[in-house]
């Protein structure tokens, strides 16, 4: 019957078509559905230069509608700083040196802001490897660059000495404050290992603060002498703490050499204060004890004089020298006094 295998073969023909279609439309509705909703900016760019489809993210990030978008030069959408970069990778790209690129580059925004993005393009070919048309990805990374800008400038500004030290202890990163604290060109401190211009009394506490790093403890508050540039030394509060999973060690470094210049004077200060009311102390005592030595005094001559009368008179002077060795012990204990005060120990005195 070869009317009824014809009409079989053109209903399994007509099947398989249907299939095709039906799997290319939901193919394409796939990728219509990935390209209008991704987070990335997507853009088709014919080989004249001009966009010909965008999504919806790609509009927000440039401000445009998409009736805006298309049809415009690539170029002119780029900050005018990095067109010649982008026009160099496409031409590279249109040649076949490079199948694919990607750079950080710049938008102006509708507005007139810059937006920082991260490019990537591919180019489409045909069968014979002739360019058809590139797709542009953009993310982006404006408040990723916004956040870093901000951090530099705490960087930059901070008067607290700043850096990166790698885990061998030479310098990765520095911020000016080593200059102007130092005097050393931050070129000639990077790449040196950190331990070359501590003072050599310090070396020894400061490679044990080393060691307490690299075990991954934090090290804060640790003072050493640090040598500046032009040979004299400052001294260096270090607060610093060790970062193992990028390898290195941030530090928060004060120059304290004021500080601590200004705390010993304080105390020379309070100590000769406290010398100058030792003193005062001293004279206001010496005034008292000579006062009541001269009343001593004056009871020992008195009486000694009593005595020596009574004596002449062959009268008993028992309780003249009574009254004389009450005063001599007065005086003893008036020695005993001043000792005690001079924090000595007292000796024994006898009369």
């Amino acid at each position: 019957f070869p009317g009824e295998n014809r009409a079989t073969s053109s209903a399994a023909v007509a099947i398989t078509r249907q299939r095709n279609e039906a799997a290319l439309y939901e193919s394409e509705a796939r990728f219509t559905q990935a390209f209008e909703h991704s987070s990335v900016g997507v853009g088709f760019i014919g080989s004249d230069g001009r966009m010909f489809k965008v999504n919806r993210a790609m509009c927000d990030i440039l401000g445009y509608h998409s009736d805006e978008l298309v049809g415009q030069n690539y170029n002119d959408l780029t900050h005018v700083e990095d067109r010649e970069r982008s026009d160099a990778y496409v031409a590279r790209l249109k040649r076949g040196e490079i199948e694919s690129f990607q750079h950080e580059k710049r938008y102006i925004h509708k507005s007139g802001r810059t937006v920082w993005a991260i490019l990537s393009v591919s180019m489409v070919r045909g069968e014979r490897g002739q360019p058809m048309y590139a797709v542009a990805q953009v993310l982006d990374i404006s408040a990723m660059r916004l956040a870093e800008d901000e951090r530099n400038l705490i960087f930059d500004y901070s008067l607290d000495l700043l850096c990166l030290a790698g885990i061998d202890g030479a310098f990765k990163q520095l911020n000016p404050a080593w200059s102007r604290v130092l005097g050393w060109e931050r070129s000639e401190l990077l790449g040196r290992p950190y331990l070359e211009l501590v003072h050599p009394e310090d070396l020894v506490a400061t490679l044990a603060a080393g060691e307490r790093l690299r075990s991954g403890v934090p090290v804060i508050e640790f003072e050493n002498r640090y040598r500046g540039k032009n040979g004299s030394y400052r001294l260096l509060s270090w607060n610093s703490f060790p970062l193992p999973d990028a390898g290195v060690t941030l530090a928060v470094v004060r120059d304290v050499t004021a500080r601590n210049a200004a705390e010993r004077e304080r105390r020379e200060i309070e100590e000769r204060l406290r010398e100058s009311q030792k003193m005062e102390s001293l004279g206001a005592l010496a005034g008292g004890i000579a006062h009541d030595f001269n009343n001593i005094l004056a009871v020992i001559l008195g009486n000694v004089s009593l005595a020596e009368r009574a004596l002449e008179r062959g009268v008993a002077v028992g309780d003249k020298l009574k009254q004389i060795e009450i005063a001599g012990q007065r005086a003893v204990d008036l020695v005993q006094q001043i000792m005690a005060f001079s924090r000595r120990q007292p000796q024994q005195l006898r009369v």
